[in-house]
């Protein structure tokens, strides 16, 4: 048998989805205004925000635990040399692959 307070608890994370912050929300925008939802590494939404990464990789983390990014692939970063992990909207139900940029020798 369920208590009458956990039955109000679970009602109302169903009907008032978590509220953001302003910083979650500035990044999530980043997503929503790219051209075709494109995916983003934390590299990219760093630079297109003018944020510092350890600003950016903390706001992802918590969009992706509330469910509002999924990974969606993985690519080099071209500044760092580095495989990244690449992020996206669940909405957009994309189908992407991962990449690799190679120098042409």
């Amino acid at each position: 048998m369920i208590s009458q307070t956990s039955l109000e608890s679970y009602l109302d994370l169903i009907t008032n989805p978590v509220k953001l912050k302003t910083n979650q929300v500035l990044v999530l925008d980043v997503f929503r205004k790219m051209v075709l939802h494109q995916p983003l590494s934390n590299f990219d939404v760093a630079t297109i925000l003018g944020w510092p990464i350890n600003r950016v990789t903390p706001r992802v983390l918590e969009l992706r635990n509330a469910g509002r990014l999924v990974q969606v692939g993985v690519k080099r970063q071209l500044e760092t040399g580095k495989r990244v992990m690449l992020w996206g909207l669940p909405e957009d139900n994309m189908e992407w692959i991962s990449f690799d940029y190679k120098e042409v020798v």
